[in-house]
């Protein structure tokens, strides 16, 4: 339909209600239709998978790939139940369409690396529970981490690139929840998300001054 055209072209997760994740599902039913009649909502609950998809869409990720994401979620729903770490298992799984967004006109990826300091000051704010996981981080921190990141977007800008930082798995859901408020375009990817025949190229290092 024209709605869910719309949805995989501008990526509006607010629009992406149950009943257009449903008319996905009917639409691969087409094709895999004893797959999705296994996995949903048997093995994937209808309401699981949304969010999935709506996380996606936020972070302009494509989702005309459901039959991976399906998949991906059949593999590790039995496993957690923590929406925050499947979806980190299907970034994964999608990795040829996350690398191919942020690549230059030479197929190379500009990026700024995020030092190990900050990023065990993250996991050591992270709260969890088993269906999810938040950040609890000092404000100071905080606003010293989008302070350190400030300084990277002009250079970025003057390449004509989208920001793109890189961080370690474990960090990453939690980095970009914590720059989305004030960089809503900056990309957040995790070294699981790029595949391994991409050239990197560090513009520098994210560092917090007394990182702890």
């Amino acid at each position: 339909t024209t709605h869910l055209t719309e949805i995989a072209k501008t990526h509006a997760d607010e629009l992406l209600g149950r009943q257009d994740v449903q008319s996905l599902l009917d639409n691969l039913a087409l094709t895999h239709a004893p797959l999705v009649k296994e996995l949903v909502p048997n093995v994937i609950p209808l309401g699981t998978l949304q969010k999935v998809l709506q996380s996606l869409l936020k972070e302009k990720i494509p989702i005309r790939d459901l039959l991976t994401i399906l998949e991906t979620l059949a593999d590790y729903v039995p496993v957690t139940k923590n929406v925050e770490v499947l979806i980190g298992y299907v970034r994964q799984s999608l990795a040829r369409t996350i690398t191919k967004q942020y690549l230059d006109g030479e197929g190379n990826m500009t990026v700024v690396m995020v030092s190990p300091d900050v990023e065990d000051s993250i996991n050591k704010s992270v709260q969890r529970t088993e269906h999810e996981s938040f950040i609890a981080a000092d404000p100071n921190f905080i606003q010293k981490i989008v302070f350190g990141f400030q300084g990277f977007v002009k250079p970025f800008a003057e390449k004509g690139l989208q920001p793109v930082i890189l961080c370690s798995p474990n960090t990453r859901v939690y980095l970009r929840k914590i720059l989305e408020r004030f960089f809503p375009h900056v990309a957040v990817l995790s070294h699981n998300e790029i595949t391994h025949d991409v050239t990197i190229k560090s513009l520098g290092m994210l560092r917090v001054e007394h990182a702890d």
